[in-house]
Order: C-alpha cells, then sequence, then structure tokens
C-alpha cells in the first residue's frame, strides 16, 4: 500500500506566511501607487486651480476705481461670510468696481458700483457652513489649511465713502485646500494703492503624504495695475 500524498503541517504554515508576505506586499504597493496617484493629481489640479484664482482676483484688481489701503476697516456680514477680517491687509483685498451691466447693483441707480474682498479664512471656520457655495467637506488631515472667499455687494460710490453703504451681499468660495496666501497693494501713495500682488500656494496631505503647488517654499505670483485709478486719483468708469 502507498503512503497517502499530502502537505505536512509545518509546509502549510510556511505557505501560510509566503502567501501573507506576498499579500501584504501587494497592499502595500497598491496604497502606496493610489497615494502617489492622488498626490500627482493634486498637483496637477491645485496649479490650474492657483492660476485660475489669481487671474480672478487681478481682473477684479485692474476693473477697479478704489483699492482699500492696509488697514483700511471694513465691516463684513459674518453671517454669511466665516472669520472674514475686519481690515485689508495681507489676508484680505478689496475695492470698488465698477457694477457687472447684468448685475443685481446696475439695475439700482444708488448703486452703481461693487464692492469686492477676497480673504483667507480657516478651513475649519468653513467646514459644516450651511451658507450657498460655501460647504467645505471635513478632512482631519488638513484641518489647518486654508480657503479663499469672495465677498461680493452693492456700493452708492467708486470710492472710500461708498464702503459704509454695502447692500445685497453675497459670498462664495473661491478655492479650497490654501497652504498660504498674501495680498500686497503698492502705489504712488500708501493711502491710494494703485497695483496688487497676488502670491498663492496651495498643500494638501493625502494618506500622510503632503504635497505643495507649486512648492513647499514658492508661490504662484501675479501682479494687476488698476487701470481705472489714475495718478492716485479715485475715477469711476466701466469695467475693463
Amino acid at each position: 500500500m502507498k503512503n497517502a500524498v499530502g502537505f505536512t503541517l509545518i509546509e502549510l504554515l510556511i505557505a501560510l506566511v509566503v502567501g501573507g508576505l506576498v499579500l501584504t506586499i501587494a497592499v502595500n504597493f497598491f496604497a502606496t501607487s493610489s497615494t502617489l496617484t492622488s498626490s500627482t493629481s493634486f498637483g496637477s489640479t491645485s496649479y490650474q486651480a492657483l492660476m485660475g484664482t489669481a487671474n480672478v482676483i487681478a481682473d477684479d484688481v485692474r476693473k477697479a476705481t478704489y483699492i482699500l489701503p492696509a488697514g483700511k476697516t471694513v465691516t463684513l456680514d459674518t453671517s454669511i461670510a466665516p472669520a472674514a477680517p475686519s481690515a485689508a491687509g495681507t489676508s484680505m483685498i478689496a475695492m470698488i468696481v465698477p457694477a457687472a451691466v447684468y448685475g443685481t447693483c446696475v439695475t439700482d441707480p444708488s448703486t452703481p458700483n461693487e464692492f469686492v474682498a477676497y480673504y483667507v479664512a480657516s478651513r475649519q471656520s468653513f467646514t459644516g457652513f450651511s451658507g450657498e457655495y460655501l460647504k467645505v467637506p471635513s478632512d482631519d488631515s488638513n484641518a489647518t489649511r486654508y480657503v479663499i472667499a469672495e465677498y461680493r455687494a452693492c456700493s452708492s460710490l467708486p470710492d472710500a465713502s461708498g464702503i459704509a453703504s454695502l447692500s445685497n451681499p453675497w459670498v462664495r468660495l473661491v478655492m479650497d485646500y490654501v497652504e498660504d496666501a498674501r495680498f500686497e497693494v503698492t502705489g504712488t501713495s500708501v493711502s491710494d494703492p494703485t497695483e496688487a500682488t497676488i502670491k498663492l500656494r496651495a498643500g494638501r496631505t493625502i494618506r500622510g503624504v503632503t504635497t505643495y503647488t507649486p512648492s513647499q517654499t514658492t508661490y504662484v505670483t501675479l501682479g494687476a495695475f488698476a487701470r481705472n485709478i489714475s495718478g492716485g486719483t479715485k475715477t469711476g468708469g466701466t469695467a475693463q
């Protein structure tokens, strides 16, 4: 009678250990590949978002009839604009622009201009906020990062005196996963700026891997000159 052919207990245990190691390596490989793919995707899409955001802000600067100097206070409605700053500065750039041709403001002769502000706030301040166009999903891995929000309202005058009479405000989220953002306004007079520099950097952590765009130490930078402000004088005009 021939001996039965089969595996011994030791052989089965060795096979299980080897199989487990192979499976662990495969899972780690696919997890790493997924993380790298996500990071690469974020780097590409975030660069486009940075350029788009910088161009949107620069376009309003070019239209501006008045740019708020750093330190100029303004009261924004924080019930619709979470964590909005109380003054212009590196975290908020604000200006007066001619009202959009088909917008709400231009239909009312008493408010032919728009107040526009772009400000930086923490993601946490927007998480769970129920305002339209302002919903930010919770993301514990990126709790310390920022967003950029746009605040618009109708203004009666094309200069600083119109800031006190803002009406019909609305807010929207312009960009998420911002690592750093800085706004600088300059001109022949500190109190009457005529141009702005926008500096933006994105950052996001995915499965423990952090990606910065363009890099951890550089910014997407864009400058813009206010075409409707001449020689430091606040003037009216149509959108350029």
